[in-house]
């Protein structure tokens, strides 16, 4: 992550919230820095308490558009409430070393097991 932060400074320096959480003193931290995300954490304990449904259609979806119309995206809140996620069973093999889980078609999660398994 050091190495990625490094070379794309200069595009990501700017952006809203990155410098608070992934640079020190304006410079990309330190290999070995554990990061902590406490406003993750608070998005995981809303969505608890609030349910999943809080992403596209409570006040995280309304944070989420925010934050991205300041970015420049053409994502707006109505674009998250129109969303319907779909709960699917996924694809899996087991491996000598335990199970690896993917998400079917339209993906290339058949693909990366295909390959996954004949590597090991």
């Amino acid at each position: 992550m050091h190495r990625n932060t490094k070379s794309k400074l200069h595009e990501l320096k700017d952006v809203s919230g990155f410098s608070d959480v992934f640079l020190s003193n304006g410079l990309p931290a330190k290999e070995e820095t554990n990061f902590k995300l406490p406003s993750l954490a608070n998005t995981f304990e809303r969505l608890a308490s609030a349910g999943l449904d809080g992403f596209y259609i409570g006040d995280i979806a309304q944070i989420l558009a925010t934050d991205l119309i300041a970015a420049g995206s053409p994502l707006r809140a109505k674009d998250f409430q129109r969303h319907e996620a779909k709960i699917i069973d996924p694809l899996s093999i087991k491996f000598k070393s335990g199970w690896v889980y993917t998400t079917p078609p339209p993906t290339q999660g058949l693909a990366s097991l295909i390959i996954l398994g004949t590597l090991d």
